[in-house]
């Protein structure tokens, strides 16, 4: 009920609401001027929508048209009504940005951008709102919007308490003053060991690796390793996954690795997994598929995605050890993956096929989608 309120709410708001009509100052001077009695006049403004300019000198222009005081006074009160009635609307829209219901956000972003001006004001205002998820909401209608005058204002939210609104500002900023802004942001990320700047250092992680700074690497680099904040470490590995290189490759790897956490882990594989090329991850997915018994399942899941050549034998060998009943059935259904075979947990007719087919096979199965974000 609440979601059709809503949505409804924002189709009013849109289509500007069911009206025949919009007196303006125009309208009443007319009116006056065709000798309608003053009472009809007040009851004409009084049941009609409006767009009255009630500034100084448009009553003035009012008052010199014969218009009478009476008169003026119920505009300018028609006027105020309808004022605060379209500042609750605004109100509610900026509101609805953040719903958990795509129609109701989007229904609420064709609204603002009809508002025009004042929803534009309203929205630089909710940037103080005391829900994060607002704060947010308002920076990515922003982006959308085209709004680079917003750049200064988007600067500040980086400091935010709220990691979500710390996150959005980096979005914006990387695409309207990914210059300064990333410049910024990597000598940020450079300083991290003197001025430990706490959990907000995610939002520069995420700047630098939207605009592939690679030479903030080393530094986030040390902040992967250091950081107490696993939330701050995952932001790291995405954003040395959109760097692609081999270097950035190689700190993964070690990751994947030896890294304490197996959240860590399992983020830096599922990286890989995206990267163009990992051949140069093979060593690293297979040390991992053989010691980190917490990922195992999951590191399966992504073995079809790194080179066929050099991982199956590897699968075909884990099946001959003693596992748990969930990991045998991940390294069959990987091996069914890669190879298009199905010998289940026969080892040796496993290893005979592949004798028989393994110089055939030299190509990884291509993922969908790209690496995992944060």
């Amino acid at each position: 009920m609440k979601r059709a309120a809503a949505i409804f709410a924002c189709l009013v708001f849109v289509s500007g609401g069911v009206r025949a009509e919009q007196l303006t100052n125009a309208d009443v001077i007319s009116l006056v001027k065709a000798g309608m009695a003053q009472e009809l006049i007040v009851s004409k403004i009084k049941s009609d929508d409006n767009a009255f300019d009630v500034k100084a000198t448009a009553l003035v222009e009012l008052r010199q048209a014969g218009v009478t005081d009476p008169v003026i006074q119920v505009m300018i009160d028609e006027a105020q009504k309808r004022q605060k009635t379209r500042e609750s609307s605004i109100s509610l829209q900026i509101q609805s940005l953040a719903s958990d219901v795509p129609e109701t956000r989007q229904f609420a972003y064709i609204a603002l951008m009809r508002a025009g001006p004042l929803a534009q004001e309203r929205m630089t205002d909710a940037l103080s709102n005391f829900d994060p998820k607002v704060r947010a909401a308002v920076i990515s209608a922003f982006l959308k919007m085209d709004k680079k005058d917003a750049v200064t204002l988007i600067r500040v939210m980086l400091e935010d308490q709220a990691s979500v609104v710390r996150l959005a500002a980096a979005e914006f900023l990387a695409e309207y003053d990914a210059s300064v802004s990333g410049r910024k942001a990597q000598d940020r990320i450079s300083r991290w060991r003197i001025d430990r700047p706490g959990d907000s250092i995610d939002a520069d992680i995420r700047l630098v690796g939207l605009v592939g700074r690679k030479e903030a690497l080393p530094a986030i680099r040390v902040i992967i390793q250091e950081s107490s904040n696993e939330d701050v470490r995952l932001q790291g590995i995405w954003a040395v996954g959109e760097m692609q290189d081999v270097a950035a490759r190689e700190v993964l790897n070690r990751l994947l690795m030896q890294d304490r956490s197996a959240k860590v882990r399992l983020n830096s594989a599922q990286v890989l997994a995206g990267f163009p090329g990992n051949e140069g991850s093979v060593d690293a997915i297979k040390h991992a598929i053989d010691i980190d018994e917490t990922n195992r399942p999951a590191l399966l899941e992504l073995a079809p995605l790194f080179p066929v050549k050099r991982l199956a034998p590897a699968l075909i060998t884990l099946l001959a050890e003693k596992m748990p009943e969930s990991h045998t059935e991940a390294a069959v259904a990987a091996l069914r993956r890669m190879t298009h075979q199905d010998f289940g947990r026969d080892v040796s007719k496993w290893l005979a096929w592949w004798e028989k087919n393994e110089e055939h096979i030299d190509k990884p199965i291509q993922p969908e989608l790209d690496h995992a974000e944060p």
